[in-house]
């Protein structure tokens, strides 16, 4: 009868120990997959504003560009003029 009660006292113990083992390392690992996905979503957000600024200085900068190259066209074409009708 003594083994009995030692098989069943171990029997209980070990599901026991086994569940609250499972239990704390499940919700470890829950925890450790929130935290992860948590920081994927951060890097997909900074991703994405990263995206829409970089598109928004890219026009800008492609604007500034040729109002640039269109001012330094005019500038060149007013001063062949003043050269051209200067009186020698």
């Amino acid at each position: 009868m003594d083994q009995i009660q030692t098989l069943i006292l171990t029997f209980v113990l070990t599901t026991v120990i086994g569940g609250f083992l499972g239990a704390w390392f499940q919700r470890w690992a829950w925890k450790r997959q929130v935290r992860l996905d948590q920081a994927g979503q951060s890097y997909a957000d900074l991703n994405a504003i990263f995206e829409e600024l970089t598109v928004l200085v890219d026009s800008r900068y492609f604007a500034l560009f040729k109002w640039n190259q269109a001012l330094a066209e005019e500038c060149l074409s007013m001063s062949s003029r003043n050269e051209s009708t200067r009186m020698p």
